[in-house]
């Protein structure tokens, strides 16, 4: 199971505060300060297209946040969702569903660096690269696709990308040349691509 938060650790958004500590020391308001959203989107993209089945402590995806238990049972927000993170959650589901290397399909790491990874999700019929950037600042990356079987040459689409900001599923394409393609991300943004048919 890809977990990301349980009834015995802290909420992962809790954990992008950077903060650590109870809420018997710290009260609960603390759970909910500086917490960094685009971390827990990148996070959530890892969750939806590693190996192994995603699953969603209820309240993740309408953004609640706590400590380590009993805080991290707080009751779910009815009516008060983060509609922005219950939305987003929804799309990385629906991408996940709809596409069976992500399911069944291989995985091979593209790029491993100082907070940089991408890796390749990829079956006989469709090929699927993820890129993390969990940098602090705007980077170019060069990630070698073709060791995801992807085709030396041709085109990739855009399926999701997060940003500091938020999110998009908007269509666009990216080249592959020579096998590799080369991105700039922004920080703390992750990007999932799949190859187009020629």
């Amino acid at each position: 199971m890809n977990e990301l938060s349980n009834h015995d650790h802290s909420r992962f958004l809790t954990r992008t505060n950077r903060v650590v500590g109870r809420v018997e020391r710290l009260g609960p308001e603390a759970a909910n300060q500086f917490v960094n959203p685009a971390v827990m989107r990148e996070a959530v993209a890892f969750q939806m297209t590693w190996i192994g089945a995603p699953t969603v402590y209820y309240g993740d995806e309408a953004g609640v946040c706590g400590f380590t238990d009993p805080d991290n049972r707080r009751t779910y927000p009815w009516g008060n969702e983060d509609q922005e993170m219950l939305s987003f959650h929804r799309e990385m589901i629906r991408i996940h569903k709809e596409h069976q290397a992500f399911r069944t399909g291989a995985v091979h790491i593209l790029l491993g660096e100082e907070d940089i990874l991408a890796y390749g999700r990829f079956t006989e019929k469709e090929q699927i690269v993820v890129i993390l950037n969990n940098r602090d600042e705007l980077s170019q990356i060069t990630v070698p696709v073709w060791r995801a079987e992807v085709p030396v040459k041709g085109r990739m689409k855009r399926l999701m990308y997060t940003y500091q900001e938020g999110y998009t599923t908007e269509y666009e394409e990216y080249l592959v040349i020579d096998g590799e393609l080369v991105v700039n991300m922004n920080a703390r943004s992750a990007l999932v691509l799949k190859t187009l048919e020629e």
